[in-house]
């Protein structure tokens, strides 16, 4: 707990006014073809009042290291989807 005014709380301590963190979701069934593994909407925010922020994870299926790729689609989180990827990549299945 603070001692002073100043003073910001502990990391873990309860906010006054503030809601609740929802649960998380479980993790979507995986999809293991190919040599890789495909979880699609998976679940990794939730803000009160808004609909979730979903991802896609698609991975080797081994414990390889590999080089990492984050695509992020646009739209300031209020426009698109994370499944169209626009007319530059128009020809690829980003999940191949």
């Amino acid at each position: 707990m603070p001692t002073s005014s100043t003073e910001a709380p502990s990391p873990g301590a309860p906010s006054s006014g503030a809601l609740p963190a929802p649960a998380p979701a479980p993790l979507p069934a995986a999809d293991r073809s190919g040599g890789l593994l495909r979880r699609r909407a998976v679940e990794y925010a939730v803000l009160p009042g808004f609909r979730p922020l979903l991802l896609d994870v698609v991975r080797p299926d081994s414990a390889a290291e590999v080089p990492l790729v984050v695509f992020v689609h646009g739209g300031g989180w209020r426009a698109g989807s994370r499944t169209v990827v626009g007319p530059m990549f128009a020809d690829r299945d980003p999940f191949a």
